[in-house]
């Protein structure tokens, strides 16, 4: 019983799309699972990531980032005509679509195969900042057009599910939030000692993606002009790692450790005493967001402070493990600066106790239940 999951990425950092299999292998009928993606020279095309589920990076010949848009755009429509013929072959009983460019062959290829169709969701893609002008127009038509041949469509937080259903008049559709696996962290870090900052000072983290959109640029104007006894790290990956690194010259309290691997970050992150995840408005998506990092920090057992957004609040306000301002330097420096000792302890005595409420085990029961009752209607029409 063959499971094949499409997405154009290189495949090398989806945490989602891998919890996701090792959850459907395990718990359901499916046997085997392909993951389709993008190949480039470093990577290997077929990858065994699991027993039973592996990675197939198709080679579109163009599609690095070196190569211009126009031969990008060509990679992608080898890469259609390539996923195509490859999945033509296979005898595939469901087919996930992780994103919306890929729908079209997704749908195509269930009319084919006479396959179940997943469209799982990642973010509100027609509603992102790069869905603008004609393109912002073409990726509407094209997903009230075809997400109707989903046979489940499933999104990353309330806000978004209730976008969908209101916008497309949909019933099939539920919330799967990207929420890690429960784990110890281990060994916790002592990263003051590592980056020898006092005990007393307070030690906030923000651990990802270095992006504007992330609110990096305003974390940092943020720290420059709070005092010695407040300091960031920075922890990962991304375009304004060089400029985090300039800052970190001129200012003593901002701090930068790069990326390390799944399995130490909770560790890493268990060693300061607060995270950060400010996510900028700047589109509808961003507003609906509910990122898998908070969620990283709640399993951390470390309070954090969060963009004012709807799915935030309604997710964690509650629980009395977070901060809400405004996702600005002025916004943050107002957060932090409100902070107590008392508000700090009460947070921390919070988030220690509340760090296994959120894990992927609980939503993965759902994801089953989807994928065996997809299953029972397919072999209900088969026979």
């Amino acid at each position: 019983m063959l499971n094949i999951h499409i997405y154009p990425s290189y495949l090398t950092n989806e945490s989602r799309i891998l919890k996701e299999t090792l959850s459907i292998i395990e718990k359901t009928q499916v046997s085997h699972i392909l993951v389709l993606g993008f190949w480039k020279g470093d990577l290997l095309r077929n990858e065994k990531v699991y027993e039973n589920v592996s990675f197939v990076r198709i080679n579109c010949y163009f599609n690095n980032t070196d190569s211009s848009k126009f031969l990008r755009q060509i990679s992608f429509v080898v890469f259609y005509f390539r996923c195509f013929l490859y999945c033509i072959r296979k005898p595939v009983r469901i087919l996930n679509c992780h994103a919306l460019t890929v729908l079209p062959l997704c749908v195509v290829l269930k009319i084919f195969k006479g396959a179940k169709l997943i469209y799982d969701t990642h973010e509100l893609e027609t509603e992102t900042n790069g869905s603008v002008g004609y393109r912002k127009k073409i990726s509407k038509v094209l997903e009230k057009k075809l997400i109707v041949h989903s046979d489940f469509v499933l999104t990353v937080s309330d806000s978004i599910c209730d976008w969908y259903k209101t916008t497309y008049n949909l019933e099939n559709i539920a919330v799967l939030k990207n929420i890690p696996a429960k784990k110890d962290y281990g060994e916790r870090k002592e990263l003051k000692k590592i980056l020898e900052i006092t005990e007393e000072k307070l030690l906030f983290i923000y651990q990802g993606y270095l992006t504007k959109s992330r609110g990096v640029l305003e974390i940092l104007e943020a720290f420059e002009s709070l005092d010695s006894s407040k300091h960031i790290l920075f922890m990962g990956f991304g375009p304004l790692v060089d400029k985090i690194i300039a800052r970190s010259n001129k200012c003593s309290n901002i701090h930068f450790i790069k990326g390390v691997s799944p399995k130490e970050v909770l560790s890493y992150t268990a060693g300061a005493d607060i995270g950060i995840h400010i996510i900028l408005n700047t589109c509808l998506n961003h507003y609906y967001c509910l990122p898998n990092k908070v969620f990283e920090y709640a399993s951390a057992g470390i309070p954090f402070i969060a963009s004012n957004f709807p799915d935030l609040r309604s997710e964690f306000e509650k629980h009395n493990i977070s901060w809400f301002g405004e996702p600005s330097a002025q916004g943050l420096v107002k957060v932090i600066g409100a902070i107590t000792l008392d508000d700090f302890n009460e947070k921390k005595k919070n988030s220690m106790e509340k760090r296994n409420f959120w894990s992927w085990e609980i939503q993965e029961h759902f994801l089953q239940e989807v994928y065996l009752k997809l299953l029972e209607t397919n072999s209900n029409n088969c026979d």
